[in-house]
């Protein structure tokens, strides 16, 4: 989650980062209404994805709403906020420190669909752009991607910039008004976690520590430690042609050893 790699020849590199948005589908649809679905059958068998995109039930039984992550080891939790409260955050860089925005506290702030909130980012302007209906925030430079600075507000039909007047969505892009078409600078950088895997790995910007790893960053375990922690499983299937396939159970089926 901090974006770097913990052991080996590359110890430190950090990753190149990628802006995400995540939003619910009724928003995206909206927004992106030729959006392709990959479909449930890939021709692996039944099990290949087992749940349906028609069900309205979550797939991962209580996982969102247990305190418990996968089978990762984690340090003690932060209980300031419900453990798997959604937040966005922003991590720290080497002159600001990392700020997180609960989805609780954006959500019920009573000022309607839309806000915007004003922070500080390695020194320049930033906005969150917060849209309730989406359950979903984007973290961008009010600064479109030719240069332009802009004021951007939220009205009750979505952000606006007090310099043209265009209108804009959640995801940073123009939708109307002089500007049309036109996108705001993405911070790459932030990303939505769950709260208390985000307290976990940027431990340093909340207590105010400056030097040493939190729990959630040290080193790797040595090849013979993993092998005795986890034990991935297999499972077989048979492809159209009838083949045999073996491969390993994802990530939700790794089991935890003594």
């Amino acid at each position: 989650m901090i974006g770097q790699a913990r052991c080996g020849v590359s110890k430190g590199t950090p990753l190149e980062r990628w802006p995400v948005i995540e939003m619910t589908w009724d928003v995206w649809s909206s927004l992106y209404p030729s959006t392709l679905v990959l479909a449930g059958d890939q021709g692996f068998g039944t099990e290949e994805i087992p749940w349906s995109y028609e069900a309205e039930t979550y797939p991962y039984g209580d996982y969102e709403t247990s305190n418990s992550f996968f089978s990762a080891a984690m340090p003690a939790l932060d209980t300031r906020r419900q453990i798997k409260e959604r937040v966005f955050g922003v991590p720290s860089s080497a002159t600001d420190a990392g700020i997180a925005f609960p989805f609780g506290e954006l959500a019920e702030s009573g000022e309607g669909r839309y806000r915007v909130v004003d922070f500080t980012y390695e020194g320049s302007p930033a906005v969150l752009l917060w849209d309730g209906t989406a359950e979903g925030g984007f973290a961008v430079r009010p600064t479109t991607m030719a240069g332009q600075a802009l004021t951007i507000t939220a009205g009750e039909g979505g952000f606006l910039d007090d310099d043209t007047g265009s209108a804009w969505s959640i995801d940073g892009v123009a939708r109307s008004g002089t500007l049309i078409g036109s996108r705001l600078v993405p911070i790459a950088e932030a990303y939505v976690p769950f709260w208390g895997a985000w307290a976990a790995f940027h431990a340093e910007a909340l207590s105010g520590r400056t030097s040493g790893p939190s729990d959630a960053q040290r080193d790797c375990p040595s090849g013979e430690q993993l092998h005795h922690r986890l034990r991935l499983r297999t499972r077989t299937w048979r492809d159209p042609t009838g083949r045999e396939r073996v491969r390993p159970w994802t990530p939700r089926h790794i089991v935890s050893e003594p």
